[in-house]
């Protein structure tokens, strides 16, 4: 079973993954939490530092300096060579990279670098990251484009109030990153059928919000 998740960034997702992940288990469903994002975590953490990804991280603007860049091309590279594709498209993948990079000049923070390189995959290729994962079974928490949501078996879309409205807002403005677009226009997939869990109380109400969809949605009890 493949379990996507979908949501703006900061809507709890890897939360609500986690409590799935727990009450499935408890019901005798082993699924591992997956992301199509592993590979550009991977790489950020030896650029940035195993703390990148935390709250108070990975929005923070850092130097990003000649070394940091050295950094960037020599772990890139050593991934690429690690799957099968041509020269061309390592080439292409490289220099799209570093010519979107350059728009940050000599500050970036880890979500930017991310959001960078999971474009040079799919400017190379489209399905390049869900190509990545398909092999694999589990809940992935980070599904933000319409061709990883048509790779998996059930959809659920994180609802938080508070911070819908703020990428609204910018989705309206036109200064929404390309991979909030999927979550910015949720109501328009219709190829999978897409339940809702709502994030906007207490911790405990999350987790009761998901025992629900399981129970309700999936049908396990």
């Amino acid at each position: 079973m493949r379990i996507g998740i979908a949501g703006f960034a900061g809507s709890g997702k890897d939360t609500v993954g986690k409590f799935l992940q727990q009450i499935l288990l408890e019901k005798g469903v082993d699924l591992a939490i997956q992301k199509f994002a592993s590979p550009l975590k991977e790489i950020t953490a030896k650029v940035f530092g195993e703390n990148f990804d935390e709250r108070d991280t990975k929005e923070k603007e850092v130097d990003f300096l000649q070394d940091k860049k050295e950094k960037v091309y020599s772990e890139v590279s050593v991934f690429l060579d690690s799957l099968d594709i041509s020269s061309e498209d390592k080439d292409n993948f490289i220099g799209y990279m570093f010519d979107n990079l350059l728009q940050f000049a000599d500050k970036c923070s880890p979500r930017k670098f991310q959001q960078v390189l999971g474009g040079a995959g799919r400017f190379i290729d489209e399905d390049f990251w869900v190509k990545s994962q398909k092999d694999k079974s589990g809940i992935f928490t980070d599904v933000r484009f319409e061709n990883e949501a048509d790779a998996m078996d059930r959809l659920i879309y994180v609802f938080r109030p508070c911070i819908d409205i703020q990428y609204f807002d910018k989705y309206l403005k036109g200064e929404l990153d390309k991979s909030e677009h999927f979550a910015a226009n949720i109501e328009n997939y219709t190829k999978i059928n897409v339940g809702c869990i709502y994030n906007q109380s207490s911790l405990e109400v999350l987790q009761k919000n998901c025992l629900y969809y399981i129970e309700n949605y999936l049908n396990i009890n």
